[in-house]
């Protein structure tokens, strides 16, 4: 047999080249859609809360987690409210509501009293790692709804100093004021909403599992 040339032997490397350039492409292109589609759905079950206090007005977002119109967000987005109005992606406005807070996390439930069609399905945060990819829908400034913001997890689980009862996700996600309470996805699972950020990107969000908790003594009480 005779041995290949080496304009042969290039065209050979060549060709590989190509075919391995259009694998990645192919793998980066499904990875790229499959996320603008979980990205996509999960904006549906985005809200708008907007809340009075003695205080002032202020925005926050949440998160329908139920087919019977629960809605999940940070406790301090309805603290010592006055009135509430909560705005569905489909335009459906509800300000005459119940509200379970638990006073040990930043956890609050809604109770919308509705049936929805579009809701979060909850996952285990528990499978949330150090550096794993997630995202966060909400409302920026109240203005922008639907945002999304993209980060990375540093710590799963994490404990704030003298706070050892209160379990957390440290990750670095960017988030302005009106994005408090908004769901943060790993793919298509809700692994927890958030709940303070800092100046420089980094931002506290209480885990799914906790969300869980929240729900099982909500069902208890009512």
């Amino acid at each position: 047999m005779m041995p290949l040339d080496i304009l042969g032997s290039y065209q050979i490397v060549g060709i590989f080249k190509k075919i391995a350039y259009g694998v990645i492409l192919i793998i980066a292109g499904t990875i790229a859609l499959d996320t603008y589609s979980y990205i996509s759905h999960n904006q549906k079950h985005n809200v708008l809360i907007e809340t009075k206090t003695e205080s002032g007005y202020s925005i926050g977002s949440g998160v329908l987690i139920s087919k019977d119109g629960l809605v999940v967000t940070a406790e301090h987005c309805v603290d010592d409210i006055e009135h509430i109005r909560i705005t569905l992606q489909d335009g459906r406005i509800f300000e005459d509501v119940y509200i379970y807070s638990d006073p040990n996390t930043d956890v609050s439930i809604i109770n919308l009293a509705t049936d929805v069609n579009e809701f979060a399905i909850i996952g285990d945060s528990n499978n949330v790692e150090k550096w794993d990819f997630i995202y966060s829908v909400g409302n920026s400034w109240g203005l922008w709804k639907n945002v999304i913001n993209f980060g990375y997890v540093y710590e799963n689980p994490f404990k704030r100093m003298f706070m050892e009862d209160e379990i957390l996700i440290f990750a670095q996600i960017g988030i302005v004021p009106g994005c408090s309470g908004g769901g943060v996805y790993k793919r298509n699972r809700l692994v927890g909403i958030i709940s303070r950020s800092f100046d420089y990107g980094e931002s506290l969000i209480v885990p799914s599992n906790t969300i869980k908790k929240i729900l099982e003594d909500y069902e208890k009480r009512i």
